[in-house]
């Protein structure tokens, strides 16, 4: 059972005047933890306490684990889908804005257009210059691209040196 708003969880002891294996059952299912009988022996509820401390912080560092696995997870997903080198979104990541784009030209008239971009003689430095400079000049046209886009533009790196840009149209810088 997990508080209000939070991810702490809450052990529930009941303590109970009714010396029947059944009610003690029946509390169980509803979602207690644990059951004490009255009159309650001093050494049982210590007991009952030193476990419900155990099970409480259990469920802390459970809680502080998922945590951690959901932002990794939130990183590896945009990871995914970018590209590694230019630092603009990949193929993967154009394919599902473009589905976006379409869906909002479709449903509210919004057209948006397409900017492809290749790099003449990229093959040419790349023999002469090494694949290194190659890699220079793709990040460096990529970051001229980036500066240049307003905020509703997206750019990808479509191939080896080629950047698709994607432009809503009305927007404004």
């Amino acid at each position: 059972i997990r508080a209000r708003d939070s991810m702490e969880y809450v052990y529930f002891l009941l303590v109970t005047a009714l010396d029947d294996s059944e009610h003690a059952l029946a509390g169980i299912a509803a979602g207690v933890d644990d059951c004490l009988v009255k009159p309650v022996r001093p050494f049982d509820l210590k007991l009952r306490l030193m476990v419900a401390e155990r099970v409480t912080e259990l469920h802390r560092r459970l809680a502080e684990r998922q945590r951690g696995l959901e932002r990794t997870n939130v990183d590896l997903a945009a990871t995914a889908r970018q590209d590694p080198l230019t630092g603009l979104g990949n193929r993967l990541r154009m394919n599902e804005d473009l589905e976006i784009f379409k869906s909002r030209r479709d449903r509210y008239h919004e057209p948006f257009g397409v900017a492809l971009f290749d790099i003449d003689h990229f093959k040419s430095l790349n023999d002469a210059a090494g694949h290194q400079a190659g890699d220079k000049a793709l990040q460096r046209v990529a970051n001229v691209v980036r500066r240049q886009l307003r905020l509703a533009d997206q750019a990808y790196r479509y191939g080896g040196e080629e950047l698709l840009v994607v432009l809503p149209a009305g927007v404004r810088r």
